[in-house]
This record gives structure tokens, sequence and C-alpha cells, in this order.
């Protein structure tokens, strides 16, 4: 069984429920066996109660013994430690790690307290850039999957035209003389364009998305690099079609958007109510995995709540139990690559 949603065909994933009670036995059989998916809140059975195996809680020590009295700091120093067979029980907190743990061994929550595998981390250091917009220098990925938050919600890379509803998209239209290598339109934001992405949703009969990286910009008119190759005229940019434009920062132009400059890794926003964004939680993803399972046989993780993170697995990970995960924002991109 595959628990691999890894083709990239949805640019985003936004919360909607995931319950999962999976055996996974032999995961693998193409792609990376990321388990991947949108958020949302699902969650069965309780912790384990017994003070039996290892522990782990916030005001605990990695060179504590890990009695429930002295409890290790991570689940990740449990996992590499506890032997075949044996539990960690998490106490409540929110924990901003990967663990990459033993075969043979199951991680819970004790007494069904919550606990939350977090894949972001804070922002700090805000200074202002140019109106609301504020700017801090952090190291964020250079690929496509950054993410922001707020709290627990996330907000809008910069786009044009505006709109940060991902289920009601605010598109523009292609006008005549569009094609896969170039995009026109008279209405087309001013500015250097060259090095952003465009968005199409687009063709003769457009079942799927493309993205592509913008190599030149002139009034009017970009001229384009697709990052995937056209299915015959199905899916290509044609006159009719609709589009957004992202990724740059002359894109940055309303409250909740962000733009990442990978050169500089300088990260801005716009916060809502133009707010200093010294003054609320702001936080960005950083790892991409809550749980590797690479390799690993018979691992138990139950009743865990994940946030901006997901769980790994691979071709020769097998017989590992995911039950009771409470998740959201599993996995997130902007760009279709690859061979339809």
């Amino acid at each position: 069984m595959n628990l691999a949603f890894n083709y990239r065909k949805l640019l985003f994933i936004c919360p909607s429920i995931v319950s999962i009670a999976i055996l996974l036995a032999g995961c693998g059989g193409g792609n990376d066996g990321t388990a991947s998916g949108g958020g949302g809140a699902a969650s069965s059975g309780g912790g384990a109660t017994s003070t039996a195996g290892s522990f782990v809680a916030p005001n605990g020590s990695d060179s504590n013994p890990g009695t429930i009295n002295q409890p290790y700091l991570t689940i990740q120093k449990c996992a590499t430690t506890v032997v075949s067979g044996s539990v960690c029980q998490i106490r409540a907190g929110t924990y901003h790690e990967t663990v990459t743990p033993n075969s043979w061994i199951r991680i819970t929550s004790f007494n069904g307290e919550t606990v939350i595998v977090d894949g972001t981390d804070p922002v700090t250091g805000w200074q202002p850039y140019q109106g609301s917009i504020y700017s801090a220098s952090i190291e964020m990925s250079p690929d496509d999957t950054n993410q922001v938050f707020v709290g627990q919600l996330m907000m809008t890379e910069a786009r044009w035209p505006n709109g940060d509803d991902l289920f009601h998209v605010n598109w523009a239209t292609a006008q005549s003389g569009t094609t896969a290598t170039q995009l026109i339109d008279s209405n087309l934001p001013g500015g250097n364009l060259a090095g952003a992405h465009a968005h199409f949703w687009s063709g003769t009969d457009p079942w799927s998305t493309q993205t592509a990286a913008i190599t030149a910009s002139s009034s009017g008119q970009l001229s384009l690099s697709l990052d995937m190759p056209c299915s015959g005229a199905y899916i290509c940019p044609v006159s009719g079609g609709y589009y957004y434009l992202f990724g740059a920062l002359g894109l940055l132009d309303t409250q909740r958007e962000w733009f990442y400059d990978t050169t500089a890794k300088r990260l801005y926003f716009w916060a809502a109510g133009a707010v200093n964004p010294n003054t609320i939680d702001v936080r960005v993803k950083k790892r991409q995995y809550a749980f590797d399972l690479s390799g690993k046989t018979n691992v138990t993780i139950q009743n865990i709540n994940i946030f901006a993170s997901t769980i790994n697995t691979d071709a020769n990970s097998s017989n590992n139990t995911i039950t009771g995960i409470n998740a959201s924002y599993l996995s997130h991109f902007t760009k279709v690559t690859g061979i339809l």
C-alpha cells in the first residue's frame, strides 16, 4: 500500500479533515512515500495511561533518565534510546523537531494529553521596510514549499490579482496571442516580473493546472518557461485561459501577503491591520517532516497532533501503524513539476 500523494497536482493544501488509522505494510512502490494531504481536525482513541516505558515533556532534559518524574526533553531522544517493544509516552506540549525513531517502538500521547509536533518556528527581529510592509532576516527553504502563519492561520504568498481564498481563486484572463511561451494581457501589473512565476488553469480541456517561470517581461507581455511539458493542448496556456502571478516582491501590495527573497534570505510581510509583526505570532515552516519513518519497521505513532509537517515513509518502510492523528497543513507547494 502506498500512502503517497507526492505528485504535484494540487498547488496548495488547505485545511480539510484528515483522520489517519492505517497500517503501513510495505509502503513505497513509487515516489517518496510522503503521507501528505490537507489538514484539519479528526482524532480517535486515547493515549497511554500506564507509567511503563519512557517519558518526554517540555520541562524535561535529554540528560534525564526518561522517567515520568525526570522525562526527556525531545521525542527524538526517547525514540532513539528505548529498546524494541518499548513505548515513548509524550506529555502535553508542542515539540519543534523531526523524529527519526528506532524500529519496533510505539510513540503516543500520555493519558490523552494534547501533543503537537510543529513544523514551524517563530520569526523575530522585524524591521520597517516600506509603508506597512516589514522584513526580517530568516533562513527558509530555497524551494516552493514555504509557508507563513500567524498563529495557525496560513498567510498568502504575494500575488496578482490579489486573493487569499484558495478554493475560490481570483483569476486573471489571458488575452489573444497567449501561448505556452508567452502570456499576453494588457492588464498586467507594471515593473520587472522576470524571475516571478505564473500559475495557469488553461487549455482546451484543463484537467490540471500548470506553472511557468517568467523569463522576461514588458508592458502587457511575459515570456514563459513551463515547469512541466504541456500534454498536447489540453492544459497549455491559451487565450481565454485563467492565471495569476506570484513570486515577486513587487506583487506584495495588501494585508496578509508575504514574499521571501531566497538570495537575500529575507522575508517580507504585511500583517492584517497593518500591525507591527513583532507584536503577533508570525511563524514559518522549517521542517517538512514531523516523523521520518524511512526504512523503519513496526513503528506505531498514536494520538499525536501534527501542524505544518507530515509523516514520511519509503519503499523500505513496513508494518508501521499511524492512528488517531489530528493533522493540518501537511504538505504545501506552489509549482507543478514533472511529467504527467
